[in-house]
């Protein structure tokens, strides 16, 4: 921005009222849950800067698999880590071009990221993140397992009746 569209900017409520940047956020993402929202503005170089967390962003195709779509075609994509991305993107609104950089971390223990595109051409992400029979293996399916074999083996020692089974019947007649 220029100087005169940055101090025009800079008198608006959005920059006045953080909670109204959040709301707006919160409604273009209404599907998603937005934590750790921050906005820091930085005159110097006439940044507006916002970093949150979205939680529930990717979809799970079973087997371990995640699908996540960024909904924009042609971005430049630049690959930071084997689990992180960034995407720069450029926006013109009311006379101004504004630049947008979004990173994305996929998270820890995420293997196999590839690139790929939807039948529309929008861009997206796969990758694998559990699944296998080492998703099954935590502590409470090891003691669940333990637990029923324990039970198991009680049921089978347990001392048997001898003689098959019996019953007895008490009948105490009154005299009257």
């Amino acid at each position: 921005m220029t100087q005169a569209q940055w101090e025009g900017f800079k008198q608006g409520p959005l920059v006045n009222d953080p909670s109204i940047t959040k709301r707006n956020m919160e409604r273009t993402l209404s599907t998603y849950v937005i934590e750790d929202f921050n906005r820091n503005i930085e005159d110097m170089t006439r940044t507006v800067k916002m970093t949150f967390t979205v939680k529930a962003m990717a979809q799970y195709n079973g087997h371990g698999n995640w699908l996540y779509k960024l909904d924009t075609k042609n971005a430049q994509i630049t690959k930071l880590t084997d689990i992180s991305i960034m995407s720069v993107g450029n926006l013109y609104s009311n006379g101004v071009l504004i630049q947008q950089i979004y990173k994305v971390s996929f998270p820890d223990g995420a293997t196999n990221v590839q690139q790929g595109a939807d039948s529309f051409g929008r861009i997206i992400f796969t990758y694998s993140l559990g699944g296998g029979i080492g998703s099954y293996i935590t502590w409470n399916n090891i003691a669940g397992i333990l637990l029923i074999i324990g039970a198991i083996v009680l049921f089978v020692k347990a001392p048997k009746p001898s003689g098959g089974f019996t019953i007895s019947i008490n009948k105490k007649i009154a005299n009257t």
